[in-house]
């Protein structure tokens, strides 16, 4: 048997009563007794409790629990997201809890405030009893951002608009452009309904007039109502696109006019290294008499004769400039090292030589 307690004292007394007849009598008062029974709190079968709750920004939500339980239970309210944490009462929070009721206000509504809430419920009977809600967003959709455009160059009558979405305010939002020329009092509308899976959005309008100033604005749309429109954009589609054509392609030419001369420039300096590299092709000057420094080529072998080239150089400076004493020297027979060492130093004397008849003569 469940424990019971006495809730109210009872009396004996008499009451008066009315018989069918209209005789009054008079009858002792029967007693009542009232018996609380003790058990696990739960929720109340005759109160309606809202488990989800819509609101704006700015806006106060209070969620409201209604038990049944004895003895008188203990509430407990948490914000989850996603992890429980207990709220206490404060400035943001304010908790009231009567006998078997119990209010969380949630002040000032703002971004964070929003999700999933829940109320723990519990006595020395049972186990605790769990109510879950939720504050859902309830408001227009915020601006859109960033609205933007371009225009394609292949299609000059097309403009893509690109845009960032704001808040949905808890609901799908549709974004509607708007779109007309300049001086028209006609709008022309695009609805694209949001993707939240991609943060920039964008949609094309086709078959624009060419030649022509449009304006163009965008505004979100939800369940609850519609954004301001952002401010107006304007843009020139180009007057043909033949013309827009041609002018590519000059450009285009200009380009390729500047570039070949170069590449032809690059390839013939490569053809002159390759042959320097592979057959030991030297350019020096010639002497100065004979007017302009020519490019002269002399392939190198290992039986050419030191002395041959030594005295085709020597034979070609002026009397002035030999030095006969060097030449001389050659004509005595000497022995093999001795010759070369004098060809060797003939051979630098040259080089001198030339380089002195360089200087005098400019």
């Amino acid at each position: 048997m469940m424990p019971c307690d006495l809730h109210d004292t009872y009396k004996h007394g008499i009451e008066p009563v009315n018989s069918p007849r209209g005789i009054k009598y008079f009858a002792l008062r029967q007693p009542k007794i009232f018996i609380d029974v003790a058990g696990a709190p739960r929720r109340s079968p005759n109160r309606d409790i809202l488990n989800n709750v819509s609101s704006a920004h700015n806006e106060n939500v209070t969620l409201v629990f209604y038990a049944i339980a004895y003895p008188t239970p203990q509430f407990s309210w948490h914000k989850c997201a996603p992890t429980c944490t207990q709220i206490t009462d404060g400035m943001k929070y304010k908790i009231v809890s009567e006998d078997l009721v119990s209010n969380l206000t949630v002040l000032n509504i703002q971004q964070s405030d929003y999700g999933s809430y829940q109320v723990v419920v519990s006595n020395t009977i049972g186990t605790a009893w769990i109510e879950h809600y939720n504050i859902l967003r309830q408001a227009k959709p915020s601006v859109p951002g960033y609205f933007h455009y371009t225009q394609h160059l292949q299609n000059q009558t097309t403009v893509t608009f690109y845009w960032l979405p704001g808040d949905n305010g808890g609901s799908v939002q549709t974004f509607i452009i708007e779109y007309k020329t300049t001086g028209s009092q006609v709008w022309e509308q695009l609805s694209v309904v949001e993707n939240t899976s991609t943060p920039l959005m964008n949609a094309s309008v086709d078959n624009l007039s060419t030649g022509t100033e449009y304006q163009a604005r965008i505004f979100a749309r939800n369940k609850f109502g519609a954004s301001y429109a952002t401010d107006t954009i304007t843009f020139l589609t180009p007057a043909s696109t033949t013309r827009a054509t041609h002018q590519s392609l000059s450009q285009v030419g200009c380009i390729v006019g500047a570039v070949v001369p170069g590449i032809l420039l690059v390839g013939f300096i490569s053809v002159l290294i390759f042959l320097r590299l592979t057959n030991h092709i030297h350019f020096t000057k010639k002497g100065v008499h004979e007017g302009l420094a020519t490019a002269s080529t002399t392939k190198t072998a290992a039986a050419d004769d030191p002395a041959n080239v030594t005295m085709a150089h020597y034979e070609a400076l002026t009397p002035g400039q030999r030095s006969t004493s060097v030449y001389s020297s050659l004509q005595h027979p000497t022995s093999t090292d001795n010759r070369f060492a004098q060809r060797t130093a003939l051979g630098a004397h040259d080089i001198e030589l030339q380089e002195q008849s360089a200087y005098q003569n400019p």
